[in-house]
């Protein structure tokens, strides 16, 4: 990330955004409290999501099923029932990641956008699920 926003990076000058997931383990005393200091030191945000509202998360929207897709393929083309490598897994994911266009990751956040107001206007309610 300092690679990208730092000086003479592709993205100089931007503020990234780490967004959490706020499950259980990533709400650990010391994680959380290195996660804030460090975003702070370099000016960058952290935005932690709700815990149990995967359908508002971007990745949980578009990364994580694409991935998921990939990776059900992979299996069934070493026969279906084999369990990948954990090394076969990572280059599953890497694969996905390297061809996920900006544009389908803006969509997800536009989605994410779209949800979330429906949650402020059911006062947090699910029903429109």
């Amino acid at each position: 990330m300092h690679k990208l926003v730092g000086k003479g990076g592709k993205f100089e000058g931007y503020r990234p955004i780490f967004q959490g997931d706020n499950a259980g383990p990533h709400r650990d005393v010391a994680f959380m409290k290195y996660v804030v200091d460090y975003c702070e030191r370099f000016g960058w945000y952290w935005e932690p999501q709700d815990p149990q509202m995967p359908y508002i998360n971007v990745l949980d929207l578009a990364v994580f099923p694409k991935m998921s897709r990939n990776h059900c393929e992979l299996v069934r083309k070493r026969g279906g029932t084999k369990v990948l490598k954990e090394d076969e897994i990572w280059e599953g994911a890497q694969a996905v990641w390297n061809t996920m266009s900006s544009c389908d990751i803006a969509r997800s956040f536009a989605l994410s956008y779209r949800i979330a107001k429906k949650i402020v206007e059911v006062k947090g309610d699910n029903c429109f699920l």
